[in-house]
């Protein structure tokens, strides 16, 4: 079976967008580590980067937002932890079916 390239386009598009996520992420993570902008509830420190890297700059500007209006921290905090642990489950798992698929397989991690 001959396996199809995707257009340089799309490739581009998505090298920039795991880019701009990777950044917005950096950019929390910065604000909140470096500059100690510490969250009351410490698993917000944890989900706002992580929503960050499927959000993007979405989640930064909730993440700013969070800061300056109680309404907007009450809408993250009530949606963003539930996305934020789906996305760490899902890394997790992609990882897990890799390693268990290279494992069983002598270390191919597709098969023959």
């Amino acid at each position: 079976m001959a396996h199809s390239v995707p257009p340089a386009w799309l490739t581009a598009l998505g090298w920039t967008s795991l880019a701009v996520s990777f950044a917005s992420a950096l950019a929390i993570v910065v604000d909140i580590v470096v500059l100690g902008h510490r969250q009351k509830m410490a698993v917000m420190n944890v989900v706002y980067p992580s929503t960050a890297l499927y959000f993007g700059p979405l989640a930064l500007w909730f993440y700013r937002s969070s800061r300056q209006d109680e309404r907007w921290a009450e809408l993250s905090k009530a949606v963003m932890h539930c996305g934020a642990g789906c996305t760490l489950g899902d890394i997790g798992a992609e990882w897990l079916v890799f390693s268990a698929v290279s494992s069983s397989s002598g270390g191919r991690s597709t098969p023959t």
